[in-house]
């Protein structure tokens, strides 16, 4: 099950790995999908249209917080975070994220990929359902 409605936003420095990712997402159906290699960049893309982002995926090094500063996921106020190439000893991931959070140790894996959709999907129809 998928929604073409769903809005997704990738952050990766590494062009290689947005395009995987990018294209496994196309193989599962989504196509609203936009990449881009820095936060700052993320943000401004994020803070035009007329509705935010529904999923952001992204390598842990780039939501890591530093001391004093939210986390990635608090400043782009997306609910449905994934997060790649996490080190088994780093600290655990902000969550005050209310949707779906998946982390992975390693590059993106189809399975673990589609498995997040599904579950971000089942939470975007919730939410509709809701305000309807």
């Amino acid at each position: 099950m998928f929604d073409k409605n769903i809005r997704i936003l990738i952050v990766e420095p590494n062009e290689t790995q947005a395009i995987c990712v990018d294209k496994m997402l196309n193989r599962m159906g989504y196509y609203c999908v936009a990449s881009t290699r820095t936060l700052i960049e993320g943000l401004i893309l994020n803070s035009y249209g007329l509705r935010k982002f529904d999923a952001l995926i992204l390598p842990e090094h780039m939501i890591r917080p530093t001391p004093g500063k939210a986390s990635s996921g608090t400043i782009f106020n997306i609910n449905n975070l994934f997060v790649y190439a996490c080190d088994s000893s780093s600290t655990r991931i902000d969550p005050k994220n209310k949707g779906v959070l998946r982390t992975h140790t390693g590059l993106p894996e189809y399975p673990a990929l589609e498995e997040f959709m599904t579950c971000v999907v089942r939470n975007h129809s919730l939410s509709l359902a809701k305000t309807a």
